[in-house]
């Protein structure tokens, strides 16, 4: 005589399972913290039910079709609260800074060219979204800085080898001048490393300097200093300071010390009138004289040219 016996539910591992029976956990769940019911379809695999009010894990979510409701609303994310909700563009997939699925979606769908096309940002990544997805699309050509301003912080202006601004302090190996920090651009062949140009500002609230210097045969050419069209800066009697590239005039000129802000190639400019009765005139800065030191004297024009410490002075009235 044949029996069929149905078994309604049995209580225990549910992964012990056999195809078409359910069952109800006998301990917390490991994951969630309670007991779940669960069961197996007819080929064996399991499903855990989870209790209304109560919080669940999603460790894996497979999406067929999305289709495009009367509201062209399409799309799904998962909040802050934990919550899948929808909302937004058609397939495009929003990252929230503080969700929990944040480093999986960074991790795994982010990596592919096609998704990177449909990121929007939601809440804390601010205006790094573009430059996520632009390294996404074109991840292999696309040129990172080592700093949240899109440039290069370096130590050492010999090593770079991609496109980038640069800022470094007045130490780094290669600097145009030890006197300034510096910031530029590097400009890199796109055939290889052997060639390259430079340009470079120095940081300074009194005049421009810039420099620039060329990379031949993986060599480094000298530092030069840039032409400009001259600024002119008026003077009085007293203490200045001259900056290379800037045109220096005075007039009535009772005294004068000058010195000279430091500069590697750099060429300074003055033009001045003395007054009736002078004082001090003291150009012990210039190192050395294209002919005998100047005798100034009162109620004269001069004009004075200085470079790499050689001076060259004339009367001109």
């Amino acid at each position: 005589m044949s029996q069929t016996v149905q078994i309604k539910h049995i209580s225990g591992n549910l992964s012990a399972l056999n195809a078409l029976q359910i069952g109800v956990q006998s301990a917390p769940d490991g994951d969630l913290g309670y007991k779940t019911w669960g069961g197996k379809d007819a080929d064996g695999m399991l499903t855990q039910w989870l209790s209304k009010g109560k919080a669940g894990i999603l460790k894996s979510l497979k999406i067929t079709d999305l289709a495009e409701s009367g509201s062209g609303d399409a799309s799904v994310f998962v909040g802050a609260d934990g919550a899948m909700k929808k909302g937004g563009d058609p397939y495009k997939v929003r990252v929230d800074e503080d969700d929990p699925l944040e480093k999986y979606l960074f991790d795994k769908i982010l990596t592919t060219s096609e998704l990177a096309k449909n990121i929007e940002a939601v809440g804390g990544l601010g205006d790094s979204y573009e430059a996520i997805r632009l390294s996404l699309v074109n991840a292999t050509y696309y040129v990172k800085g080592n700093s949240i301003y899109g440039g290069t912080l370096t130590d050492n202006l010999n090593t770079l080898v991609r496109n980038t601004p640069f800022t470094c302090l007045d130490t780094a190996t290669g600097a145009p001048d030890a006197s300034y920090s510096w910031f530029g651009w590097h400009i890199n062949s796109n055939a290889g490393t052997a060639a390259a140009a430079q340009i470079a500002y120095a940081f300074n609230s009194n005049a421009i300097i810039c420099y620039e210097r060329v990379k031949t045969s993986g060599t480094w050419g000298a530092w030069k200093l840039r032409g400009s069209t001259m600024q002119i800066q008026t003077f009085g009697s007293g203490a200045l300071t001259a900056f290379p590239g800037i045109f220096y005039i005075a007039s009535s000129v009772t005294d004068l010390v000058l010195t000279l802000a430091p500069s590697i190639g750099g060429e300074y400019h003055l033009k001045f009138t003395t007054a009736a009765t002078i004082g001090t005139i003291d150009l012990s800065s210039v190192t050395s004289w294209i002919g005998s030191a100047p005798s100034i004297a009162a109620g004269k024009t001069y004009e004075l040219d200085i470079l790499d410490g050689v001076g060259v002075m004339a009367e001109v009235s």
